[in-house]
Parts: structure tokens; sequence; C-alpha cells
């Protein structure tokens, strides 16, 4: 037999993982679940893409996600919030499209020939003081039946292209009815009101490194149904990238490719398909195909002016090809800095709902980590800290599915390299996700827990009180990782964990109201783990699990409801309230699949049915996730 303790409790498993019995559960009594071969309690996911928001750019969604404020406004982004009633100026191949643009009138359209090519000098859309009921649009010729209906995205066979190495399939005309545009070393920089549809923005094939492609530079931007790509080898470090004091901007159904920084030379060192360093206010990003090898989208990272805040991430692919991936079969031979897929540094107000987050790997300043939340005061040159207002705070992460690299999520608050603390990270609501394909065997140089949960603390020089994280809340997450770390020679589980010890030196409270509840994970071989810094951390010297969590977490903190799967038999001990089995095959999942691709619904058979602290059962609402990751596949 095996034994897994849950705090001062013992329940005792055969080696085949049945539970023989819980000597107490402190839970709520549960209905019998009805007959039948699986399980679901759906919630909606919407996917409509002004599901939140009204015409006059008015949030129509709830006000909070349990500890998360949600966004107070949004961008409407139908065709109907954008009318150019005005003239419509043809441009024919050949033709000086930024002087048509420059000469457009509130109202006006700018039609550029399909399947021509302009090159851009110093392209400058300025502020014409344009209102909503008249935009400047500028777009395709080709008409709006050659294009992908409005709602739906595009892709690459718009402009001629059947396929790209490493990404997924897509389908479509194989047909360029797209108008190409080459920007050169100074980007399009976009003021008010201009909507672009039906373009491929790229740069050119030099093998010189750009910045950026698009900047948003004002209020009310829609990027709508455009491929906006860098060079397959050479560096482009930002596709698009928001300018201070934007507002009301949007990059919707649209594909993203080719954000990326070699390794070496060392260039550039983070790409992304969309950045904010602090600037912009009142943004969407909404059923794109979104690729960077540092981030697909990163909020943070520089000298912040504003917090970037009200924010939709909705239906979304953030992706990374396995091209870049050195172990991969099909690696192009080319080493980019590979992160993240999405990361904030700072940034308030925002939601991220029903997005696929796809392939990350270790090897460089990360170790294959897919979501980070840390609040940073970037350190800057000669030893200074440029952002010292900078925090996460509340942000609602649900439904999304994420799947291929080492963590799934990184929430952690501490200094920059130079010592420079944030204002914190707080009001977290993370919950009904599915990690798929954890800790998959081609994950290059990858770290060994699934999730870190920390909060650093240095008393000789301790963080603000607010920088010290609270009013976290992760509920129904399944986490599924596919065994290939198992024998690792380091230890592995389900998360590193640190933050202020109990009575520390000088009065630093400790991680408030920390809850972690119906979760399914892997245990690994220690279930949890310091971050290291002895005595100043409050889990080094706790030996189990349950020991870390009474350490670490206060207030209306728990740790209860989730189910681990304690496949190397590591002494675990839980507080009490979880579950544990000693396999996968133990939890009742319609198809494990290796822990990767399965069908992560629970029989009816299964006992973790029902079984959550709310009467659900256990793990993410897989129909919502599948939902989702249907539309944004």
């Amino acid at each position: 037999m095996k034994r897994i303790r849950t705090g001062a409790l013992v329940t005792v498993l055969f080696a085949t993982g049945t539970i023989l019995a819980f000597l107490s559960f402190a839970t709520p009594a549960r209905s019998a679940p009805a007959s039948g071969v699986a399980t679901s309690s759906s919630s909606t996911m919407p996917t409509d893409e002004n599901a939140y928001c009204a015409k006059g750019d008015t949030w129509i969604g709830a006000t909070s996600d349990g500890p998360a404020e949600l966004p107070r406004g949004c961008v409407y982004t139908g065709l109907d919030g954008s009318p150019s009633p005005g003239k419509v100026t043809f441009v024919a191949a050949g033709g000086d499209a930024v002087s048509a643009i420059k000469a457009a009138s509130c109202g006006d359209t700018i039609e550029l020939q399909a399947g021509a090519t302009f090159t851009l000098t110093s392209p400058f859309f300025r502020s014409k003081n344009c209102n909503f009921k008249n935009w400047i649009t500028i777009r395709t010729s080709a008409p709006d039946s050659a294009l992908p209906p409005e709602h739906v995205r595009i892709n690459p066979s718009f402009a001629g292209v059947a396929s790209l190495s490493g990404r997924p399939k897509f389908s479509g005309p194989n047909k360029n009815v797209m108008a190409k545009l080459i920007v050169g070393l100074s980007p399009i920089q976009i003021a008010d009101h201009y909507r672009l549809i039906g373009l491929e923005i790229t740069r050119p094939h030099d093998g010189k490194s750009y910045s950026a492609l698009v900047q948003f530079l004002g209020s009310h931007i829609i990027l709508d149904r455009n491929w906006i790509h860098g060079d397959p080898t050479a560096d482009t470090t930002h596709l698009v990238q928001t300018a201070l004091g934007s507002d009301h901007v949007a990059i919707i159904n649209s594909y993203l490719t080719d954000a990326h920084c070699k390794a070496s030379p060392a260039i550039c060192v983070d790409a992304q398909a969309w950045s904010d360093g602090g600037h912009g206010t009142f943004m969407k990003a909404y059923n794109n195909f979104l690729e960077g090898s540092g981030q697909s989208i990163l909020f943070g990272g520089m000298a912040a002016l504003v917090i970037t805040s009200d924010v939709e991430i909705r239906l979304n692919h953030m992706f990374k090809p396995l091209t870049w991936n050195p172990l991969d079969k099909t690696f192009i031979g080319t080493r980019f800095t590979v992160k993240n897929n999405f990361e904030l540094k700072e940034g308030q107000r925002i939601l991220v709902e029903g997005n696929i987050m796809e392939n990350t790997w270790g090897g460089f300043t990360q170790n294959g980590t897919n979501i980070l939340l840390m609040p940073k005061n970037q350190g800057g040159k000669n030893g200074t800290n440029i952002c010292p207002i900078c925090f996460v705070a509340d942000i609602t992460l649900r439904y999304n599915y994420v799947v291929h690299g080492a963590q799934g999520l990184l929430a952690g608050n501490g200094p920059s390299q130079n010592g420079g603390w944030s204002m914190g990270g707080h009001n977290y609501s993370i919950h009904d996700m599915v990690f798929d394909g954890m800790q998959y065997a081609e994950c290059y140089q990858c770290a060994n827990f699934l999730n870190q949960l920390s909060s650093d603390y240095q008393s000789n020089a301790p963080p603000p009180a607010a920088e010290v994280m609270h009013d976290v809340t992760i509920n129904h997450l399944t986490i599924v990782n596919t065994g290939f770390l198992a024998n690792a020679k380091t230890a592995t589980g389900l998360m590193v964990i640190s933050g202020p010890p109990a009575g520390n030196k000088t009065a630093t409270p400790r991680i408030d109201n920390f809850q972690l509840m119906n979760t399914i994970g892997d245990a690994g071989s220690s279930g949890a783990y310091p971050t290291g810094g002895g005595s100043e951390n409050c889990a080094v010297g706790a030996k189990t699990l349950a020991a870390m969590v009474t350490a670490c977490w206060a207030g209306a903190s728990w740790f209860t409801g989730n189910l681990l799967v304690a496949d190397h038999d590591s002494g675990l001990v839980l507080p009490k309230g979880n579950f544990a089995t000693s396999a996968w095959s133990r939890v009742g999942f319609v198809n494990f699949n290796s822990g990767d691709g399965g069908d992560y619904h629970l029989q009816q058979s299964s006992q973790y049915v029902h079984a959550g602290t709310d009467g659900k059962d256990l793990g993410a609402d897989i129909d919502a996730v599948n939902s989702a990751r249907s539309f944004a596949e």
C-alpha cells in the first residue's frame, strides 16, 4: 500500500490508487452524480467580438470577477461604429499611398490596389481631429466579398501564401487580394480615428534589424483583418507597439507573425506581436493569431508614464512555431530568444479570456513559462530603476487553453536587478483554465515545476507592504503534464513557493488572501519547493506542502478541494480538505492520452465529479474552454 497524508489525517491507498478511507473531510454535502459517461458544469463562453462592449465604447459586462475588477471601458470594433461616409480615393500600383493618406479628410476611404506593393517612407498618418461619425478607412481595393467576413480572422492565404512552415494549417483563397505595405526603419505611426482593413504590412528582406512596424499614436485606431509580419530570420522586435497617450485602440481578426530576436548576435532581446510599455488605455486584442519569440503580448518593461489599463484580450491564438525550438526535428537552425506567451510587468483591469497559448520552452532568461504576472520596476542603466509606478492588479484569466511549456503560471512579486521595488501585484482571478502537455518531451531547457507562486522578501531591503502579493484566487484549473520529467534528478512538483516569513524583523506582511481551490495537478516528487533565500523565505524549513502553505499564506487563505496526482511516492502531506491519488489513470478523465491533447472531462464514474467546494467537478470547466478553443484555433 501507499500512504498519502493530508494534514494530520492519513488517506490509505492500494498500489492501484483506490481510496479506502478519508477519516475526515470538511466539505459541503454533495448530491450523487447523474448516470452517463461524462459530466460537465459548463458556463457560457461568449465569442462575439463585442460581447462586453456596446456602441460608444460602453462596457456592458460584469464589473468584477472574484477579487479582480473588470475593465471600466472598452473598444467597440463593429464596422457600424467606424463609418467613412466621405469620398473614396483609389491608389493604383506605383502610386503615392502616403500622399493620398495625408490628403484624406475625415470620413474618407483610401483604397490601395489589391495585389500591389507600396513602399512607405516616414509614414505618419497624422491626427485630423476626426470624430466617431467620420473615420478614415485605409483598405485593400478588393471587395468585401473577397475578404473574410467581418469578425472572421484573415490569414496569409489572402496574400497568396498557402502555408507557413511550422504554423497551423489555414484555409482560404490562396489568391492575393491584399495590398502590401513595405515599412522602412520608421514604423507606420497612426493617430486618431483610422481603420485599416485587408493589408499586408511588412518590412524589407534586407537582413537588418527593425524595431517596429506599426505604432499606435493616438485615439480610436482599429487594425482589422491584416497580416502583419517580420522577416523569417532577421530581427523584428515589435509588430505593433502602443505609444504614449494612445486610447481606444484594437487589433482584431488579424494574423501577426515573425516577431523575433536572435540569441546571437543579440541586437534586440524581447520581441512581441503586440507590446505596450505603459502607454495605452482602453485597448482590445480579439481573434488574432499572435506570434512573438519573447512574448505574443507584453505590457511593461519600459519607463511607464501611465499604467496600461482596461484591456480585453479575447479568443486569440498565441503561438511559437516549433521550427524555432532547438530540440524539434524541424528546427531552422537560428536560435531566437524565447520566453513566454503572455506577460504583464504592469497593467490593471485586464481581461484575458478564451485564448489559446501554444508552445514555449526555456534556454534563455525564462524556463518555459506560458503566463507570467510579475510587476517590475524595470532596472535601467547605472543602477537606476525606471518604473517605480508600475504594478499589476485586477487581472482576470479565464477559459484559456494553454498547451506545451514547463510552467503554466508564474505569479510573483520581486525587485529589479538593481533592487528597485514596484508597487506590487494583487487582485488576480484565475479560473477554469486547462494547462495541457506541460513538460513535454521537446521542451528545451525547461523547468521542473508546473507553477511558481512567490512574493520575494529581503530583510536588508524589504518590499513595501503593498508589494507583497495579496488577494489572489486560483480556482478550477486542470494542469496536466506528460510525465517526461518524472525521472528528473531535481525535484518536480505542482509549485515553487516563497514569501515573507511570519514574525520577520521588518514586520512585512505575509501573502494575504491567497486561495488555490478545486484544481487538478501533478504533485511530482515534492508537491512544493522553496525558491531559496534561507530563513528569509517562509517556505524554507517547511518540509511538506501543507507546512509551506501554513507558513507562507495568511488571512483568508486556503489550499482546499484540490486533487494532486502523487505518481511518485513523495510522502506527500496536503492541508486538510484535499484529495490525492496515485496515478493519472485514477482521476477518471474521459481520455488522459498520456497527458497531451486528451479529453479532460471527468467520467460520471469518477469520484471527483461534483467534488469541488462549490459542488462542481474538480478541474476546469472543460466545455467552456473547448468552446473558446474551437473558436480561437
